[in-house]
């Protein structure tokens, strides 16, 4: 592939795009054999992407009773997504607004039980469930933005921790990892070899409008500890996959967006108090 902005150079390379994409997401699910998301920044690309790895998956032999219910929805309500059908028969999907809502529902299943190798997405699953993907990998960092004359953008600082934070969950994987696929089509001033790197990296900006739900000014007192137990479940969850890390509550401290505390307590000081309160309340 090579940097392009114009209509006809784009879609020329749109193959090659979903063929880059598809290749990175199949390496990374053979290496870590969990669910992967791909987020696309349209709905072609998510089934364009969803299409070229069901051709590079092998089948599978036997389907999961859920893939035989997800498939006889297709057949019996939605003729029109044939296409799916054939992805899933190779545990891919894609998921966007234009599917029924029951459907969506069924692949959300899905990905919560691990039976689907990648789920191709818009940010419509990135941005608002939380399933058990071990890799986010953003196959478009450019998207269209209605409040810039529907220009193409990199997203947003903000956007781009929400998407990333759909890597890893809480009992399930404590470590999660966010892909970005160097996508060379779109805008000169974005992808072209001597602007693409620093416009990648403005999505890892801090966010300015991120706040810590710890930080609140008039957080009542049982809103305060409801918060904190949560992040106690996190932390004990955390200690069974990382048995090596021996001051894991400093690890953990440096991935919380908390600051301070409004009664001067550090991120810090708190992970110590839960650790301190975990190994006190454990077997």
């Amino acid at each position: 592939m090579y940097p392009a902005h114009d209509f006809a150079r784009i879609k020329s390379q749109t193959s090659a795009f979903f063929t880059n994409a598809a290749y990175l997401c199949r390496h990374l699910y053979e290496e870590y054999h969990q669910p992967i998301l791909c987020v696309c920044a349209s709905r072609s690309s998510s089934r364009g992407v969803a299409a070229q790895l069901a051709e590079e998956f092998e089948p599978y032999e036997v389907l999961d009773d859920l893939l035989v219910e997800i498939i006889g929805f297709i057949d019996g309500q939605a003729q029109h997504l044939m296409g799916l059908k054939q992805c899933l028969l190779s545990g891919v999907a894609y998921h966007n607004a234009a599917l029924p809502f029951r459907l969506r529902q069924l692949i959300e299943q899905a990905v919560e039980r691990r039976i689907l190798r990648v789920v191709c997405a818009t940010t419509t699953l990135a941005e608002g469930v939380d399933l058990p993907f071990r890799v986010t990998v953003l196959a478009d960092w450019l998207q269209w933005r209605m409040d810039t004359k529907s220009q193409q953008q990199p997203f947003g600082a903000l956007k781009f921790r929400n998407i990333a934070g759909r890597a890893g969950r809480a009992g399930v994987f404590t470590e999660g990892d966010t892909v970005v696929f160097e996508n060379l089509l779109g805008p000169s001033r974005f992808v072209d070899h001597q602007n693409r790197t620093g416009a990648i990296l403005t999505m890892l900006d801090t966010p300015r409008q991120v706040q810590s739900a710890l930080e609140e000014e008039d957080i009542v007192p049982t809103e305060l500890e409801a918060r904190k137990r949560v992040l106690s479940s996190n932390f004990l969850a955390a200690i069974r996959e990382n048995p090596d890390d021996e001051s894991l509550e400093k690890s953990f401290a440096k991935v919380l967006l908390l600051r301070k505390l409004p009664s001067g307590e550090t991120a810090e000081q708190l992970a110590s108090k839960i650790k301190a309160g975990v190994l006190e309340g454990g077997d």
